[in-house]
């Protein structure tokens, strides 16, 4: 991510989006780029954490790409992945 408002924030990405699975759930790869291939991924990141007028401006923030930048592909494991991805890595 390179927003000048959370470039300097940025932790671990992972890519969820070519739909790999592994037992039922969603499988993250974090060898895989995580460009936001229409805008909304930064601005909802920028608005949550950005140093000007996020809400929390001093978090670090994790991309994460779940599904393709094809407008019509399905959205429907958005939130399988977020979920899979907060528990994987909630002590790290």
């Amino acid at each position: 991510m390179t927003h000048v408002d959370i470039a300097d924030r940025v932790g671990q990405t992972a890519n969820c989006a070519d739909g790999s699975q592994y037992g039922g759930q969603p499988l993250c790869r974090t060898d895989l780029p995580v460009d936001d291939g229409n805008g909304h991924g930064t601005h909802v990141a920028a608005t949550a954490a950005g140093t000007c007028y996020g809400v929390a401006k001093g978090a670090t923030i994790h991309p994460i790409k779940a599904s393709p930048a094809d407008p019509g592909a399905c959205k429907c494991g958005v939130s399988s992945v977020s979920r899979v991805f907060i528990v994987r890595h909630a002590c790290d």
